[in-house]
């Protein structure tokens, strides 16, 4: 999915921190079932232009567990493929075709893509929370 929006930073977070550090090449993967997916994984990888790893620990990660467990009771066939979709109400879409400068978007889009903020720490901070809402897609 991240893929096909045009996704260029990706982050993978889970609860293993074994399995973050063999797809580092920080650990070595012994087992050569598990290198089929290391593998496949840093092939993916290569499909962004970054991806980060993070650990969560594992009380922080109850419901992406559950999503696991799930996952793995499921008998899939080899190369059948789930496609999962989250529909955004309309109300909450907003398209811009032309970047004007001095634009209420355009600090929100210095900072997505330079993480530049005001000074003023309360404008920092509002200048984030909206930014939460906005993603720049090919630009």
């Amino acid at each position: 999915m991240a893929k096909e929006l045009g996704a260029q930073k990706v982050q993978v977070k889970t609860y293993s921190a074994l399995m973050i550090n063999q797809l580092k090449g920080i650990y070595e993967v012994k087992e050569d079932a598990l290198e089929i997916y290391v593998r496949r994984v840093r092939e993916m990888g290569a499909w962004f232009g970054e991806v980060v790893f993070t650990h969560i620990p594992r009380e922080e990660n109850t419901r992406e567990d559950a999503l696991s467990k799930l996952a793995t009771a499921l008998d899939f066939a080899e190369e059948q493929k789930v496609l999962v979709t989250r529909e955004v109400p309309q109300e909450h879409l907003m398209a811009t075709l032309a970047n004007a400068s001095g634009d209420w978007m355009a600090p929100i889009e210095l900072f997505l893509t330079q993480g530049v903020v005001p000074e003023d720490s309360k404008e920092a901070w509002r200048l984030r929370r909206r930014a939460t809402r906005c993603c720049i897609i090919e630009g």
